[in-house]
């Protein structure tokens, strides 16, 4: 799973105004929970997702270049 919750800082920084969350896999609870936790980073506190059914997080092709 993409989780680029440690860098929305950095993201506002850059000008982005629009953050998308594709959550269609994800159930209520974890929905809920991801939610919080980029609204939490928004507002500047430092925030981490659980392991949500043995996935692991990345960063995706983010700091690849791709």
């Amino acid at each position: 799973m993409l989780d680029m919750l440690k860098y929305v800082k950095n993201l506002k920084d850059y000008g982005v105004d629009v953050l998308r969350l594709d959550l269609s896999f994800n159930t209520q609870a974890e929905i809920k929970e991801i939610i919080k936790a980029y609204k939490e980073a928004l507002a500047g506190k430092e925030n981490r997702l659980k392991p949500a059914r043995g996935v692991e997080y990345t960063t995706g092709h983010y700091f690849k270049g791709v």
